[in-house]
């Protein structure tokens, strides 16, 4: 039997604030790492190697194309301007950072960070 053992840890927090009947700020945080893998395996057929030829290709590390070991933090920061009871202004800004730190086909690490402004009716 094959076995894959993963795991994943995740840690969130956030605060709003409400100062006055005008601002809202709010800041939100994420962490999360996540690994995982196979046990390395064998494909031992002696009875099959006995009357047929050795393949040419190397599967000793067929294993490791299944093991992950990545990482990713994100946090967003918005603040809200009320105009009046039933019209605001928001702005926000988002960033995201992963790390991939066993990449086996390619790296995937990299950040981003989103700004965006909205507004905001109520009717």
């Amino acid at each position: 039997m094959l076995h894959y053992t993963s795991t994943t840890n995740t840690a969130m927090a956030g605060l709003k604030f409400h100062p006055n009947e005008k601002w809202d700020f709010s800041l939100d945080a994420t962490w999360t790492s996540s690994d995982g893998g196979m046990d390395p395996f064998s494909l031992a057929a002696p009875g099959y190697v006995a009357h047929d030829p050795n393949t040419s290709f190397d599967f000793s590390q067929t294993y490791t194309y299944s093991a992950l070991d990545v990482s990713r933090f994100e946090a967003q920061m918005s603040v809200d301007f009320h105009v009046n009871t039933s019209f605001w202004v928001n702005g926000t800004i988002r960033y995201a950072d992963y790390s991939d730190d066993h990449p086996y086909l390619y790296n995937t690490t990299g950040s981003v960070t989103v700004y965006s402004a909205s507004l905001g009716w109520v009717f």
